[in-house]
């Protein structure tokens, strides 16, 4: 594949990052964080590259293309007290063109000191978001596949809860021999209800780029526009592979901006970070590997990330 033409796919994924349809504000900005510290160290670009139960998260159309049966696990401590883990399970089906997996999410938001009407004290509370999710992926030729994701969504602040649920479409298409193009919409699905309060889902168009440039180099590229919103993110990465034994990687996520002539306008610390990270990832064995990532979010320091993908029964 020519550079021209990937120069191309690297314009598009900008020019999509600068236009939205919608214009509101969303709820659940946990359903926008990055899953895995493999992704977290690319920048969170990594919507093609996702090759472990990760695609889960990332890109269900993915699932179809893993060849064995894996168990994900990922954690980290966010920012406030908050941590988000992570838990999935893919399964390669006996035909070798479809594959199934299943995902458990829970984003805790920690303790937090109640008061009243007139500031007085009250009974501490905690508040936590939860999903499950099954999914289905399909290769229907050897360049294309396609996947979707269905979620059982759980909300709760103290005694309020709201319930609701959300799809998962992509498609992967590869382009060449070294590069891959995935496209999917995330997080669509109806407005929950909180204690008589709708709230819209961050539903979002995303865009992925991976190259394998020099041998042992990957370097990708990811694009999201929310549809609610007029707010963009772009976000870059790269991995070097040194070999069966461990990964270097590299990324730059851009924070959340308003695209068209109107910016700035600000939102939830969870769903606007953005800054550089790095990581790197281990093989321990020939069937287990180890991620971390260090994600810098600015003024706010940064936060940690851990994840660790069984393959068996390749």
């Amino acid at each position: 594949m020519s550079y021209y033409r990937i120069a191309i796919l690297a314009s598009l994924l900008f020019l999509h990052g600068q236009y939205s349809i919608f214009a509101s504000t969303t709820g659940l900005p946990f359903l926008k964080l990055g899953v895995g510290a493999h992704a977290q160290a690319m920048g969170s670009a990594y919507m093609a590259q996702s090759k472990d139960a990760s695609a889960t998260a990332w890109n269900p159309a993915s699932i179809a293309e893993l060849k064995s049966q894996d168990i994900y696990i990922y954690r980290t401590q966010h920012i406030e007290n908050a941590a988000y883990n992570y838990l999935a399970y893919t399964h390669s089906l006996k035909n070798g063109k479809s594959g199934l997996g299943v995902s458990l999410g829970s984003y805790t938001k920690g303790t937090f000191e109640g008061r009243g009407e007139n500031r007085e004290k009250l009974n501490d509370f905690s508040a936590a978001d939860r999903f499950a999710a099954m999914a289905y992926a399909l290769r229907v030729s050897p360049k294309v596949s396609v996947g979707a994701n269905i979620k059982g969504i759980s909300s709760n602040i103290e005694s309020h809860s709201a319930l609701g649920f959300a799809v998962d479409f992509s498609g992967n298409y590869r382009w060449s021999d070294r590069t891959q193009v995935a496209v999917g919409f995330f997080n669509v699905g109806p407005s929950l209800n909180y204690s008589g309060s709708e709230v819209s889902l961050p539903s979002q168009f995303s865009i992925g780029l991976a190259h394998q440039a020099w041998g042992l180099v990957t370097l990708t590229a990811d694009s999201r526009t929310e549809l609610f919103t007029q707010k963009s993110q772009m976000s870059l990465g790269g991995e070097l592979n040194m070999g069966s034994l461990a990964s270097l990687r590299m990324g730059y996520l851009s924070s959340l901006a308003k695209s068209g002539r109107n910016s700035g306008e600000t939102g939830s610390v969870i769903g606007n970070s953005g800054g550089f990270a790095t990581g790197v990832g281990f093989s321990l064995m020939q069937s287990i590997k180890l991620n971390y990532a260090f994600v810098s979010i600015g003024e706010l320091g940064g936060t940690h990330h851990i994840d660790l993908n069984w393959r068996f029964g390749k």
